[in-house]
């Protein structure tokens, strides 16, 4: 298997300012709410919960660029990376740390917490059948409903 390389990301502000993204991650959690009864016979059981989303990205400091204080939010938050997949949300600014090493250039690195749903698309998705394994990028647009279908939807992780 292959490395992935990112692609591009970019967070647009209220006031319209867009951050050059050159570092990434999304941490896309579910919280899974215990269901324990006496009919579990000794186990845990758990059923899923809420979903949530939240992450870090990184910009080098420019003349422009506005350094905030934690709260702000961002109406468009774009994340890609070169498999095709994106992840875009509405985010609030959580903590902001500024780096000056002496000999390099000023970079910023803001944490965040994702307001609502995060559409992700251009997932990959892998169907197994008993003679032949296939893999094929499809364009859909994840839902905050749930489904059930017979071929299974995996997507990578972002840098």
């Amino acid at each position: 298997m292959g490395a992935i390389a990112g692609k591009d990301g970019n967070v647009t502000f209220a006031s319209g300012y867009t951050t050059g993204v050159y570092t990434w991650a999304i941490d896309y959690t579910a919280d899974a709410l215990d269901s324990t009864a006496y009919a579990s016979l000794g186990f845990y059981d758990y059923i899923p919960g809420l979903k949530g989303w939240s992450g870090t990205y990184g910009c080098r400091l420019d003349n422009v660029a506005i350094v905030d204080h934690p709260g702000l939010e961002a109406a468009a938050a774009v994340f890609s990376a070169t498999t095709g997949i994106t992840y875009t949300g509405a985010i609030i600014i959580t903590g902001i740390a500024i780096a000056t090493p002496v000999d390099g250039i000023c970079e910023v690195t803001f944490t965040f917490q994702g307001s609502g749903h995060i559409g992700i698309t251009g997932q990959v998705t892998t169907t197994t059948s008993s003679s032949s394994s296939t893999t094929s990028t499809s364009s859909s647009t994840s839902t905050s409903t749930s489904s059930t279908s017979s071929s299974s939807t995996t997507s990578s992780s972002p840098p």
